[in-house]
């Protein structure tokens, strides 16, 4: 019984960690050695023979981890008189010269369970999906982790539970762009497996149709986008919703080119990700549409290929989200990249719009009185470092009654710097960089930020900059019918402040109510403690001595219980449900703007 010893000139010494019994044979990769061995490196090997006397080869060889050569030695003899003769070198694998992305393992008939590893030119990559008797794991190399790079020679190692791994003796080269995978099967048991090479196959079907547009219908217990795969790069789409369906224009994208090759794969919220097994061409003049769905749960979802259809009549018919979505898309495509806000991209711009497009789409309509989605998002969000509640409510309702104008105000913003015929200054255009460092993650910050900052600055002398806790002021009303007139240009605009007694606020509530009913905005200013409450989840009470900084908030419903005042609300970013005793609606009440605008 020998051991494997890997001795080098820079002092590197690596133990093979199996002796090698009589009769048998040990391969030992030298990538392997926990980084003892560099790049360059003098290697040699010395056999060490248990109870008996060791030997050292005589040959010293460059280490090299992109190599395909392999060094063969033999022992032979007894413990004490033995002989170690080197048997020339010879090619590792065999390298296959078609492309690969994909590599397939099916655990056949074993008494084991196996994983795969992916050796490749520049690391090691790991999958830690168990594969039982019976089952087939098909790994996508480009979700390694970045380990295995476009180019590298790669083989697979199949990892065997309790017993000797097992390394694939052909090497592939890995091309993203390739859509062919390769398959093994392993068998036999722990100590003596064998793994069989399958050869290659096409991991797509190839579909010949050009196609312009794709859908996705949502049929699953989970959020979900749609990921288009090409030559060019990778389109993912907003978030969809469990029930909802989208559709993607990929001549609207600039991450797949006309005549482009690509697939659709679906990301899937805390769950495994789904990929489709067909490949298309990109056609910008075509009329057909790629329609897939997706149903099941997180970890067992299944993605169903529906076929290609032809666009026409209502089927095609954008909503009215989906044609602001496609001019921002257009508007992004088509951008020089210079812009009046030096510190945002365009493509922050264009996900911050999208976020914006997506999220008053699944609130439209909302009402918490019928609904059991809690507190949904609005896209129109306030940083806790910058309480403007002022310009964040007249930015949330110029959302909801006129998404396309909100979107181009903001596009204008950020190409010119004005804001509505209001030049932004320069100083705060210049200092806006890292926003998303002050938002929640994913909340369009640099859109709300550019709205929200530059309405702000119109109104106050305070300099606002992109410091925490800067700006500590609360919009007053007079300021805050001067931002509705000149954002709305409202029909009508009143202030109800007097809240002093129960019959003073009954009679506001009132005139609450039928104002909302012919169609009017309220904007509320109000002591913030309930909503502190409700959102933190300590209570949703409120008593005298709470009171907190007073805070704007938009009324989206109203309604009365007997003593109770029920109402939705849109605040920091969320549409929240209250329901309070007359007593401390009073309380919380400060003022209220009530104004209509035209059709």
């Amino acid at each position: 019984m020998a051991e494997i010893v890997i001795k080098g000139n820079s002092g590197g010494e690596y133990r093979f960690p199996e002796d090698i019994r009589q009769n048998r044979e040990r391969t030992v990769d030298i990538a392997d050695a926990g980084g003892l061995f560099r790049d360059g490196d003098i290697v040699y090997l010395e056999a060490n023979v248990v109870w008996g006397k060791n030997n050292t080869a005589s040959q010293r060889f460059v280490y090299r981890k992109t190599s395909n050569k392999r060094a063969r030695y033999t022992i032979s003899g007894t413990t004490l008189k033995n002989s170690l003769s080197y048997q020339g070198l010879i090619n590792q694998y065999t390298k296959i010269a078609e492309p690969i992305r994909f590599l397939s393992l099916k655990v056949d008939n074993a008494g084991f369970y196996s994983r795969i590893h992916v050796k490749g030119g520049s690391s090691t990559y790991c999958d830690p999906e168990n594969i039982t008797v019976g089952e087939e794991r098909i790994l996508d190399l480009s979700k390694a982790g970045g380990k295995i790079q476009d180019g590298d020679v790669v083989f697979l190692e199949a990892f065997v539970a309790g017993g000797r791994n097992n390394t694939s003796t052909q090497g592939f080269v890995y091309k993203k762009s390739s859509i062919k995978r390769a398959r093994y099967t392993i068998s036999g048991t722990t100590g003596s497996n064998t793994l069989t090479y399958n050869g290659l196959s096409d991991f797509f079907t190839v579909v010949d149709t050009p196609v312009r547009f794709v859908e996705l219908k949502n049929k699953g217990v989970f959020t979900s986008r749609i990921r288009v795969q090409g030559d060019s790069g990778t389109y993912v789409s907003e978030s969809l919703l469990a029930g909802q369906e989208l559709k993607v224009n990929l001549r609207a994208i600039k991450e797949i080119r006309n005549g482009e090759k690509f697939w659709v794969e679906v990301a899937v919220l805390g769950g495994d990700d789904a990929v489709g097994r067909h490949l298309f061409t990109c056609g910008d003049t075509s009329d057909d549409k790629v329609r897939y769905t997706i149903s099941g749960t997180t970890k067992n979802n299944k993605l169903t290929y529906d076929g290609i259809f032809k666009v026409g009549g209502k089927e095609i018919a954008p909503t009215p989200h989906g044609q602001i979505r496609e001019k921002i898309e257009n508007w992004a495509h088509s951008h020089s990249g210079k812009s009046a806000w030096p510190g945002i991209t365009v493509e922050q711009v264009r996900l911050g719009l999208n976020r914006l497009v997506f999220c008053q789409e699944y609130t439209n309509g909302y009402t918490a009185f019928t609904s059991n989605r809690p507190f949904p998002c609005s896209g129109v969000i306030q940083s806790a470092d910058y309480p403007i509640c002022g310009p964040v409510a007249v930015m949330f309702y110029l959302a909801k009654v006129n998404l396309n104008m909100l979107a181009d105000v903001v596009m204008k913003l950020y190409d010119t710097g004005s804001l509505m015929g209001y030049t932004v200054p320069k100083r705060l255009r210049d200092a806006s960089v890292n926003v998303a460092e002050k938002y929640p993650c994913g909340e369009a910050p640099e859109v709300n930020w550019m709205f929200q900052a530059s309405l702000a600055q119109m109104e106050t002398s305070l300099k606002i900059e992109l410091v925490p806790r800067v700006i500590k002021m609360f919009t007053a009303a007079t300021e805050m019918k001067h931002m509705i007139k000149f954002v709305f240009n409202p029909l009508s605009l009143t202030e109800l402040s007097a809240w002093g007694t129960t019959t003073r606020a009954k009679k506001n509530l009132e005139a609450w109510i039928s104002h909302m009913k012919n169609g009017g905005a309220i904007f509320w200013a109000m002591h913030a403690t309930p909503l502190q409450n409700m959102s933190n989840g300590t209570h949703s009470g409120f008593a005298e001595g709470q009171l907190s900084d007073l805070h704007w908030v938009v009324v989206c419903g109203i309604k009365t219980r007997n003593d109770t005042v029920i109402l939705d609300v849109h605040s920091w970013g969320q549409l929240m449900h209250l329901e309070l005793p007359m007593k401390i609606f009073r309380q919380m009440s400060h003022t209220s703007i009530l104004f209509r605008i035209g059709a």
